[in-house]
């Protein structure tokens, strides 16, 4: 079901703010400490020394305002069964003015 996608990823998108929150209020030590437990766990071409300077800036940084918008939007898209498959095709006019709606909105705050 459609709805139950869009749900969906909107849950993932609670437990990544979620995970940034609990990241947030730990000190610098118990970062540096996650960051070169699992440095070798993940696949990046940045350095411990660039890892450990972007914990000391996300510790820096007093408060982060996160916005997301979903596209396609609502009323974004239509809905069609093609064989037996199901497909969502975005109006693309709608959706590039949810977009220039939500940048301007980003932008004025």
């Amino acid at each position: 079901k459609l709805d139950s996608d869009f749900v969906r990823v909107q849950r993932q998108q609670k437990v990544i703010l979620a995970i940034y929150e609990k990241v947030c209020s730990m000190d610098l030590g118990t970062l540096t400490n996650i960051v070169l437990a699992y440095m070798d766990r993940v696949g990046t071409n940045i350095t411990i020394a660039q890892a450990t300077a972007l914990v000391v800036t996300l510790l820096d940084m007093q408060e982060i305002v996160t916005a997301s918008l979903r596209i396609p939007c609502d009323k974004g898209y239509t809905s069609r069964m093609i064989g037996d498959t199901y497909y969502i095709v975005p109006k693309i006019a709608k959706c590039q003015e949810a977009i220039e709606e939500f940048l301007y909105e980003y932008a004025q705050n």
